[in-house]
């Protein structure tokens, strides 16, 4: 048995390696989220990615459902066959995505030419369908609740930012107190408040954070 992985196999008696390389690459996220902060989450998490191509490539720019990119938090309505298109192609590259997953483990045309018999590899294909079907329901269906609800990284990402973190977030010294803890958006009643009420960054934003 091996792992191909970054194009390089590993045999069992080299898996020692893989908890080094994976310890590695998640102190290096947590450095990076601590220097520049949510990094890692808007521009390289496969989850943004994914919903990315999802509901901007296939849905706006390609199929058309949606008018336009910025307010990502409506969900189209009608046009019931564009939107069971999208899904439909969706669960092509679902299965794309799973099988270039199950790659890092069995070589693709091993892969393939196993998937070719189906009833000789039921381990193998059930692994395969699973994770398609995961990636199916967590883009279509989950959405962003992943990220607010599901991601422990999400969850322990507020102890690692300090004063020094380079962050893209709200002032309230400048533009006034937007939010209270009870309400949700509301038009600052401070007199100099530059916020003008207008609601474009809730409406831009995917994760539903007012």
């Amino acid at each position: 048995s091996r792992v191909d992985l970054f194009f390089t196999k590993f045999d069992m008696q080299e898996l020692y390696l893989l908890p080094f390389l994976f310890i590695t690459l998640f102190l290096s996220i947590f450095f990076l989220t601590t220097l520049a902060g949510r990094v890692w989450c808007g521009w390289s998490c496969p989850q943004t990615i994914f919903r990315t191509l999802f509901r901007d490539l296939l849905q706006t720019k390609i199929l058309k459902i949606r008018k336009n990119i910025q307010n990502k938090q409506n969900e189209p309505q009608g046009q019931i066959f564009k939107r069971a298109l999208a899904v439909g192609i969706w669960c092509v590259l679902a299965l794309t995505i799973a099988a270039n997953f199950m790659w890092f483990f069995v070589p693709p045309f091993e892969f393939l030419a196993y998937i070719s018999e189906p009833s000789e590899h039921k381990i193998l294909l059930a692994f395969w369908l699973s994770i398609a079907a995961w990636l199916v329901y967590d883009v279509v269906i989950l959405k962003e609740n992943f990220c607010v609800y599901v991601c422990p990284y999400a969850r322990v990402q507020s102890v690692m930012f300090d004063s020094d973190t380079i962050q893209v977030i709200y002032n309230q010294k400048r533009g006034g107190v937007i939010y209270d803890g009870k309400e949700k958006f509301k038009k600052p009643k401070e007199e100099g408040a530059l916020c003008t009420g207008c609601e474009a960054c809730v409406r831009i934003c995917p994760t539903h954070i007012d």
